[in-house]
């Protein structure tokens, strides 16, 4: 994986490098290693009371994850959270906690300092990327929407003592601690807890299909930021941008004993009524019929869903429908529903061989109607 200095013009570089594994990490200057330090700092005890399903704005267990904001304990809200707790903030929404050694306000005003550090650097490097693809400067601001109306991004933290036999062993004796998956994101940017910049990334893995191998991000803190291809990026450009298939594992064989690891994943979502369209500029080529952003949304996050304790999977279909701010307010921020409807069901299959060198997989949305005679 390339590392790409981000304080210049990375344009042509970054597209490359994009190309190529759809991830790549970007050496940060010292203004942001500073927001990312304090940032981390204020966000420790929250998380510690997340951890402990304690403390104020814990999310319901059935919260649509989509647009949480919150705190959540881990095995909350999706499979990818059998082993994390952390705090979750939705649509540009923050919240507000008492923190040791913070004046009142401080922690939302630092959260909203290090969302907006991110959303700054988002926006350079998809400015990187128009300039690199040639297409009209300020492009994916005016056909995807504004990031910060839209995205969501969290702090997460390693529950070591939720670790049980969900977790999937490798022949080498690691763990699997969150499975391979793709981002629900035009880009993503994760940014892990540690001072400076230290060699290797925690357990973050990237899925390179030439070699059928996983590497290791090479570095991680609060220096550099490990930047992926997401999924709505690679529907739009048609391919050419591959999304980055990723996992994290545990250094060693002891999920329950692995290094404390705390990261923040910033998730850049495009608008809801956004169309994700073979014609747009950036696509070489494309095999996608047009599609709403918040069916494409819709439909990972309910794949993602834990079943309802009655055991039965979340079923129901992402619908494009606006959903009104409090208040009854125009230009409402929205995101799609599932609305259950007999028959319908969102199936992905995932499939492994042992060794967890090939990874399968597929989305089948089928609709179908028992009668009874």
């Amino acid at each position: 994986m390339e590392v790409i200095d981000a304080s210049g013009d990375c344009g042509e570089a970054l597209a490359s490098a994009l190309r190529m594994l759809g991830a790549v990490q970007l050496r940060l200057p010292n203004w942001r290693q500073e927001v990312h330090a304090e940032s981390f700092r204020v966000a420790r005890p929250a998380l510690e009371d997340a951890a402990a399903g304690t403390g104020p704005h814990r999310l319901a267990p059935g919260a649509d994850s989509a647009d949480a904001t919150g705190t959540h304990p881990a095995g909350a809200l999706s499979r990818y959270n059998a082993s994390r707790a952390g705090l979750i903030f939705s649509n540009g929404e923050v919240f507000d906690v008492d923190t040791p050694g913070v004046p009142a306000g401080g922690f939302s005003r630092q959260m909203e300092a290090f969302f907006e550090a991110q959303c700054s650097l988002a926006e350079q490097v998809l400015r990187g990327l128009e300039a690199s693809l040639g297409v009209q400067r300020g492009w994916f601001a005016s056909a995807m929407g504004d990031l910060r109306r839209h995205s969501q991004w969290h702090i997460k933290c390693f529950v070591g003592a939720a670790a049980d036999s969900s977790h999937r062993r490798m022949q080498d004796g690691r763990v699997v601690l969150l499975p391979m998956h793709t981002d629900p994101s035009i880009i993503s940017l994760v940014v892990h807890d540690r001072e400076g910049m230290h060699p290797g990334a925690m357990g973050l893995e990237v899925w390179r299909s030439e070699d059928r191998a996983w590497l290791e991000a090479p570095w991680c803190g609060h220096g550099v930021a490990t930047l992926f291809v997401g999924s709505v990026l690679e529907r739009i450009s048609g391919g050419s941008l591959r999304a980055a298939r990723h996992r994290v594992v545990s250094a060693s064989g002891d999920a329950a004993g692995a290094s404390p690891r705390v990261a923040a994943t910033f998730f850049f979502r495009p608008a809801p009524e956004a169309v994700l369209s073979p014609d747009h500029p950036i696509a070489r080529r494309s095999a996608h019929e047009p599609l709403c952003a918040g069916d494409h949304l819709g439909g990972v996050e309910a794949a993602h869903r834990l079943p309802l304790r009655g055991g039965a999977p979340s079923e129901g279909r992402a619908r494009c429908r606006p959903r009104p701010r409090p208040g009854g307010s125009q230009g409402a921020v929205w995101r799609p529903r599932l609305y259950g409807r007999r028959g319908d069901a969102k199936v992905v299959s995932q499939r492994r061989s042992e060794d967890g060198q090939f990874f399968f997989a597929t989305g089948l949305l089928c609709g179908c109607r028992l009668l009874w005679l």
